[in-house]
């Protein structure tokens, strides 16, 4: 998948996220190396940012949370994303 592509698949999520009530805050959609090894480091990432890259150092990922009582919602809890 390149960037447009890439692109345009996040552009209809969003459109389908906020047709079904949702308010997503898109974050991260591209990382150093060191903020990749940072996040590794303190075990929120598998990727190491070196040996093994992440798509985000690609660009071709991005974080999503869920915005519920005015407060985004970084732990993801899928059973209450998918109501």
């Amino acid at each position: 998948m390149n960037r447009r592509e890439f692109t345009d698949k996040i552009t209809q999520l969003l459109r389908e996220m906020i047709d079904a009530g949702a308010q997503p805050i898109f974050d991260f959609a591209l990382r150093s190396a060191e903020e990749q090894r940072r996040l590794f480091a303190t075990g929120k990432s598998r990727c190491d940012g070196q040996i093994n890259k992440s798509r985000h150092q690609q660009g071709l990922a991005l974080d999503i949370y869920l915005v519920k009582d005015d407060k985004a919602q970084y732990e993801w809890n899928k059973a209450e994303a998918e109501k």
